[in-house]
């Protein structure tokens, strides 16, 4: 009954591919305005630690978003 047909895909997956790509754009966007206005942490004004704590995590943020988007897209049954 619960059979897969060609083209479907994993709901985990999906929910996964739109976390990262999610991920992706705020960290991506964290560094580049990091990186223009090193002075304001954005949204990371509450995490302790200054320019360099805050860089990290919109890296990791931005690195996160990649793997958990190329995961969730190669989850893909075709």
């Amino acid at each position: 009954m619960n059979e897969h047909r060609p083209g479907d895909r994993d709901g985990g997956a999906d929910a996964a591919q739109v976390l990262g790509a999610v991920l992706l754009l705020v960290g991506a966007q964290g560094v580049v305005r990091q990186l223009v206005h090193p002075d304001r942490r954005w949204l990371l004004e509450w995490l302790p630690g200054g320019y360099a704590v805050s860089m990290a995590v919109y890296c990791v943020a931005t690195l996160a978003g990649v793997l958990l988007a190329w995961w969730g897209r190669s989850r893909r049954r075709d």
